[in-house]
């Protein structure tokens, strides 16, 4: 009897650390905007994500874009098992889990940073008296941004991804290697001051879905590979189902290519695999 398991790998590597924020020139300056994962489900479901916090971005108190894109990815880990239980049970289909878990997971840190400016929390003093009070009431205080895309394969090869901002993704289907650039845009939280109150605003633009069958190889990566995922979209040929020969050709390839930009980078890849 035929059946088809899957296998995940995740890689990220930092580029160089950025410029400080002229207005707290004496701040940490942090390293590594990006954050991903891969996780396996019983064997019958794999997900990917990928978040890349905006670099020329606010860094104050517990917050920043760094972290953002850290939050969002633990949320949506943190709901892999209900997304797969609900698949695995064909309670819905695969995007709508995925799209409405994308949701979730951006509420779900929206309301922890909210909950962060409670008045009896310690960083609302911290933080009242870090910023610029020059900036005044009602007025923008910091913004912080993160891209975020996840993916989900069944080991029935249904492909489902959801997205914001600037990401790539390349998959197999029907023996055909696609290519997406993902819309541009940003999950952002604003930091406000609004009649003494400290509060966040969330902005989320429409989110990108897209859906396959038939699909052997996704990778999911944020916008530093790009000269990894060009390669690729351009010499990856495999003819319908993949082996682990070629997965291991692939992934050679992969730590072959020099990259053109210092950008933070990471790449997910998730495979489905036949055995007899």
């Amino acid at each position: 009897m035929s059946r088809s398991f899957l296998f995940a790998e995740a890689f990220t590597s930092s580029g160089p650390r950025k410029s400080g924020d002229d207005r707290s020139p004496s701040q940490e300056v942090e390293l590594g905007e990006d954050a991903g994962g891969a996780a396996l489900f019983n064997g019958d479901v794999g997900f990917l994500w990928i978040a890349d916090g905006v670099s020329d971005s606010s860094k104050r108190g517990p917050f920043s874009s760094r972290v953002l894109a850290q939050d969002l990815g633990r949320a949506f880990a943190s709901r892999i098992p209900e997304i797969s239980g609900r698949l695995l049970n064909n309670e819905e289909s695969a995007a709508s889990a995925l799209a409405a878990s994308f949701r979730e997971s951006v509420e779900e840190v929206f309301a922890d940073w909210g909950n962060s400016l409670t008045p009896e929390s310690p960083w609302r003093q911290s933080l009242l008296k870090e910023l610029n009070p020059s900036a005044g009431e009602g007025n923008l205080l910091h913004e912080f941004s993160s891209t975020f895309s996840v993916a989900c394969l069944q080991s029935d090869g249904r492909l489902s991804v959801a997205g914001i901002g600037d990401s790539y993704l390349v998959f197999n289907a029907a023996a055909k290697t696609q290519y997406y650039s993902m819309d541009r845009g940003q999950a952002t939280f604003h930091l406000t001051l609004d009649d003494g109150q400290l509060a966040f605003k969330k902005f989320l633009p429409p989110i990108q879905e897209i859906a396959a069958e038939g699909v052997h190889l996704a990778i999911l990566s944020s916008d530093g590979t790009r000269d990894v995922i060009k390669y690729l979209y351009e010499t990856l040929n495999v003819d319908g189902a993949i082996t682990f020969a070629d997965y291991r050709k692939i992934r050679k390839n992969i730590g072959q290519i020099k990259p053109r930009t210092g950008d933070d980078k990471t790449l997910a890849l998730l495979a489905r695999f036949h055995e007899d």
